[in-house]
């Protein structure tokens, strides 16, 4: 009977022992999941969808990662480990983002991982120049390190792009930025975290230099007294002189599109192609447009003879004028006649 009791009161205190020594496994099983740390704990911005592994503790089947808010489905799990694939969208932009463990027995804290922003290298720029007073334009910048965070610098301020990829940003470009000359450098910037130190490009702001659309009249024969002709463009001041190949002409500014110049008898004396260009202190020079002096035109003063009877044989024919050269043919109406030069 001793043994009996004996043997009953180690029985109880077995059992005893065992409850207790389950206590801790179902508080295990109850308990909030905690994150010891990730793997990896920062990318590249747009490097790319990547596995993210956490470490811990408390985790079960019914865990899920929250990443920034995003839910995911994890790849495995184990009561200390949980993987799962983090797409490239959710690493697109730099940033800090905070990632949990979520389970039927709560959620955990959260731990930091880190997206870095590459610092924006800008490799080209089109165009690279502007006319001063010129309105808005699309700049097209080249590059790396871009992304929807993007920001470009403009000289000191600062333009949002209209779109953004990995290697090229458009944005526009407001006329107040080039309404003066001048050189701006060009830098793009991503918000922190940043790695790296981004590059500037140049901007060229010049004067508009003057542009001859036409000339009225553009050819005229050999041997016109002073001509006045009209010059047709864009981008003349009162400073704008009309030039003859290298010699400036009388100029009259009519407006930022309109000048009139003289061109003196001597320069249209003989036949000849002269350059004409509109030239400005402070805008520069015009390309060249082509003004075409002609052969003069021929002239009859007299006819000796004046006058013949029908029936009279072969006569010659004297013609007295002014403007004849070598190759001059008269015409007894529409006929050509054997023709001698003799002299102008």
């Amino acid at each position: 009977m001793r043994r009996r009791r004996i043997q009953t009161v180690f029985y109880t205190i077995a059992l005893l022992w065992a409850a207790l020594a389950s206590e801790p496994l179902i508080a295990q099983a109850d308990a909030v999941p905690a994150i010891s740390s990730l793997s990896p704990i920062s990318v590249s911005a747009g490097s790319g969808g990547l596995t993210l592994t956490i470490n811990g503790g408390g985790f079960d089947s019914s865990a899920q990662v929250k990443f920034n808010g995003d839910v995911l489905t994890p790849a495995s799990i184990t009561a200390t480990r949980i993987t799962a694939v983090v797409p490239a969208a959710d690493v697109e932009c730099g940033g800090y983002v905070g990632v949990t463990i979520t389970t039927t027995s709560g959620e955990s804290t959260f731990k930091l991982f880190t997206i870095e922003n590459q610092a924006p290298q800008i490799f080209g720029l089109t165009p690279t120049m502007a006319f001063s007073g010129g309105s808005f334009f699309t700049l097209t910048l080249v590059g790396s390190g871009f992304n929807s965070q993007t920001q470009v610098l403009f000289g000191p301020d600062k333009l949002t792009p209209d779109t953004a990829s990995p290697t090229q940003l458009t944005v526009t470009v407001p006329a107040g930025e080039i309404a003066f000359p001048g050189t701006f450098s060009i830098s793009a910037f991503n918000p922190d975290p940043v790695t790296g130190t981004p590059n500037t490009q140049t901007f060229t702001v010049v004067r508009p230099y003057p542009i001859i659309s036409s000339i009225s009249p553009n050819t005229i024969p050999a041997g016109t007294p002073d001509l006045s002709v009209t010059i047709t463009g864009l981008n003349f001041t009162n400073a704008s002189t009309v030039q003859w190949n290298d010699t400036s002409l009388t100029t009259t500014f009519v407006s930022a599109t309109s000048l009139k110049a003289v061109i003196p008898a001597a320069s249209l004396a003989a036949m000849t192609t002269a350059n004409i260009t509109v030239s400005d202190t402070d805008y520069g020079v015009s390309a060249p447009v082509p003004f075409v002096v002609t052969a003069p035109i021929p002239m009859a003063s007299a006819l000796n003879p004046a006058s013949a009877n029908s029936g009279d044989p072969d006569f010659t024919l004297t013609i007295n004028g002014a403007s004849f050269q070598a190759g001059s043919v008269v015409k007894w109406g529409n006929t050509a006649l054997a023709t001698t030069f003799v002299s102008s």
